[in-house]
């Protein structure tokens, strides 16, 4: 696999305070421990993802921006997001649409809101893999336990909270599996059905970690990748290459206070539908 991670090749200093690797590797362990006993917690996220297609009958560029905010009750089991997105392509200009999701009692309630269409709940049979997929926390623990490199880079305040900053590289695998969960909307990509592995060309991601309790604040992900059509099982009439730049912007705050996950009224009729 080809994974290029952006990464100092010298340690920047921490105020008076130079860490050294081992330090550094220390550091992000602390901040998984940390994150195994939090209950509940907010976030909030911002992406943004430029599709660029070359060849094919209809090449051109889709960009598409994502933000939202949420909170986890890991002991409850209980998820809710609320997420805004646009999708703007050459020729067809832009869509908006508004989404909700719902972890309740063992089912994903999800609200799909498009300007021209009106908006309906669905409902699902809630898995482990859906329930990863909808987690923040959960993905965030993962990309630190498989680091197979981490940097320190500095230290930085988030909302008046001293951090060290450092860098890490997930393994690939994990990377994959993160890429995999996340869904373009305005798009019939299904991240899961194609290898990744080899696709990646840069990779950067960052952590904040608060140095008084070692609790992930803010992360930040970027990944440049691309795919040709014989990489997706395509065909050379759907396209020659697609080049994917992604952008992810994490804030977690709130840890370990009561968290009001209450399901609307509206959904409670929501028609089910089959599982993956």
């Amino acid at each position: 696999m080809s994974l290029a991670l952006i990464l100092p090749l010298t340690l920047v200093s921490c105020g008076n305070e130079e860490l050294s690797q081992q330090e550094a590797v220390q550091i992000v362990a602390e901040a998984v421990s940390a994150a195994a006993e939090v209950a509940t917690c907010k976030f909030d996220l911002s992406t943004a993802i430029t599709i660029e297609k070359t060849g094919g009958d209809e090449p051109g560029t889709m960009e598409a921006t994502i933000d939202g905010t949420g909170a986890v009750d890991r002991d409850s089991r209980q998820i809710q997001i609320s997420v805004n997105a646009a999708v703007a392509t050459h020729g067809t200009g832009k869509r908006e649409m508004a989404m909700e999701y719902y972890v309740v009692d063992d089912w994903l309630y999800a609200k799909l809101a498009l300007t021209e269409m009106g908006s309906r709940w669905v409902k699902t049979r809630l898995t482990d893999d859906i329930w990863q997929a909808q987690n923040q926390l959960e993905q965030q623990i993962e990309l630190m336990e498989t680091a197979t490199e981490v940097r320190f880079v500095g230290s930085e305040n988030v909302n008046s909270t001293a951090c060290y900053v450092v860098e890490i590289a997930p393994s690939a695998e994990e990377l994959s599996e993160f890429l995999s969960r996340q869904t373009v909307p305005g798009t019939n990509m299904n991240w899961a059905e194609i290898n990744l592995e080899p696709l990646f060309e840069e990779t950067f991601i960052k952590l904040w970690i608060a140095q008084n309790s070692y609790l992930l604040l803010k992360s930040e992900i970027d990944i440049l990748m691309e795919i040709t059509a014989e990489d997706a099982g395509a065909g050379e009439e759907d396209f020659e290459k697609l080049t994917l730049a992604t952008n992810t912007q994490t804030k977690l705050y709130n840890y370990n206070e009561a968290a009001s996950i209450e399901l609307p009224e509206q959904a409670l009729e929501a028609p089910e539908i089959p599982g993956r």
